[in-house]
């Protein structure tokens, strides 16, 4: 026999089956456990979600800030929804979405005289989905209509509070441009309406952005 190795000896019919057995009753468990988790655990939000967000209601935000303002503020934010909506639908045709207008709830309110929009959106599941949105006047109430020929940036703010997308770590204070650039402002562990109020009434923090990404980097 060669010095320092073990030989190795066939297991028994006893071990085999007792193996084998065990073996069964794991992919079993595996198996039920899959059923059970596809009929009652959560599931993954399709594209439309973060596609609404991110992609299809900031567009219109920003094709036309004070008339979206008035929609959102009004009782047809419903029916824009569904218009943002069939937009999503019609760049994902092959998912099934999972929500409608009516599961997207809308607030306003006035920031130092400016007009404030926060849209909550449906339960997040996946990586950098939204929680709420905050579309922010930067014009006073009294002075929209000087709104008129300004670029969209200079009349509004697109805002939003995003899940991590990284297990474990803090939300994503976050926006828009209206050239797609994605803005970075920093983190927050708590995705509640009253935490993202609270920043958006912090208008200093606003002004700060951490980290700016070109919309190039999203083509």
């Amino acid at each position: 026999m060669t010095r320092g190795l073990t030989p190795i000896t066939a297991p028994s019919r006893h071990q085999f089956y007792v193996y084998c057995r065990n073996t069964a009753q794991h992919k079993q468990q595996r198996y039920l456990m899959s059923i059970f988790k596809n009929l009652f655990g959560p599931k993954n939000n399709s594209r439309h979600h973060h596609i609404f967000a991110h992609k299809v209601l900031r567009d219109f935000m920003f094709s036309s800030p004070v008339n979206a303002i008035v929609k959102l503020a009004g009782d047809s934010h419903v029916e824009l929804f569904d218009r943002c909506l069939a937009v999503a639908d019609a760049m994902v045709p092959n998912e099934k979405r999972g929500f409608s207008s009516k599961d997207i709830h809308v607030q306003h309110m006035l920031i130092d005289e400016c007009p404030c929009i926060i849209v909550q959106m449906p339960e997040v599941r996946n990586p950098l989905e939204a929680y709420f949105i905050g579309i922010v006047s930067r014009l006073p109430l009294s002075r929209l209509d000087e709104a008129e020929g300004m670029a969209a940036d200079n009349v509004i703010e697109y805002l939003t509070l995003e899940h991590s997308n990284q297990s474990g770590h803090p939300n994503v204070y976050g926006g828009w441009r209206s050239d797609g650039a994605h803005i970075f402002f920093g983190t927050n562990s708590e995705p509640t309406f009253a935490a993202f109020h609270h920043w958006l009434c912090t208008i200093g923090s606003r002004n700060c952005p951490l980290a700016v990404t070109p919309a190039s980097a999203f083509q």
